[in-house]
């Protein structure tokens, strides 16, 4: 999924000079992504961006980038992926259903994207109208599992957090960190995740394969959500 925005990121910076040869910058990429990811999962040091990512590998290859480039080296990092996004099978008719039934739905972000982005996929798949907060830690610089991410979505839809479910494909940032901030958790499986992650050490309250089963996941649940 990333490889498209490495690719079209190093060329907007090597058409302004940088040197370091595509391979060279897609592995220094990647590494620093997954080492700030897994860092900030852990509790450790700031959310990544991609401005930071970014600020970090050019200062690695001793190339400085002046505020317009750095913007301009954001977006040519993510239209390609935004370009290449998909709505998940029956996400618009479950996120319907569900509002139709008085469910009030929130959206928490782990991103390395601004958050503005995000909001332009939203809205161009009809999603927007359906949540009634976001958090992007983008924006809001927490990053789950921490509880105040959840925390301050649950605040700004005046849900106690025993009155809530949480929807996420991530063992160790969704379920878990939904989970210690005191909500139910429904796994969806099938995504990709940390592979030295052992999932035996997370139990979800209820597991999913598509969004279309949520309903009946939500039923068996018996949870009341206001």
């Amino acid at each position: 999924m990333e490889l498209p925005g490495v690719q079209a990121l190093h060329a907007c910076i090597a058409q302004a000079g940088l040197a370091m040869e595509i391979q060279a910058f897609h592995d220094h990429f990647s590494r620093a992504m997954d080492d700030r990811w897994r860092a900030a999962t852990a509790g450790h040091g700031d959310p990544p961006t991609i401005q930071s990512l970014i600020h970090e590998v050019c200062t690695a290859a001793t190339f400085s980038l002046d505020e317009e480039l750095h913007e301009l080296a954001v977006e040519a990092y993510y239209a390609p992926i935004a370009a290449r996004a998909a709505m998940a099978p029956g996400a618009g008719e479950v996120l319907a259903w569900l509002r139709g039934h008085g469910v009030r739905l929130g959206l928490i972000s782990n991103t390395l994207w601004p958050a503005h982005a995000h909001r332009l996929d939203l809205e161009r798949f009809g999603l927007l109208p359906h949540l009634d907060a976001l958090a992007f830690s983008s924006e809001c610089g927490l990053w789950k599992p921490d509880p105040r991410i959840f925390e301050l979505v649950l605040h700004c839809l005046g849900v106690a957090p025993a009155h809530a479910v949480f929807v996420g494909d991530r063992l160790a940032e969704d379920i878990h960190g939904a989970q210690r901030a005191g909500l139910r958790a429904v796994f969806v499986d099938g995504a990709r995740d940390y592979e030295d992650l052992d999932p035996r050490a997370f139990t979800p309250d209820a597991t999913i394969r598509e969004l279309t089963e949520l309903p009946a996941a939500l039923a068996e649940l018996g949870n009341r959500i206001v």
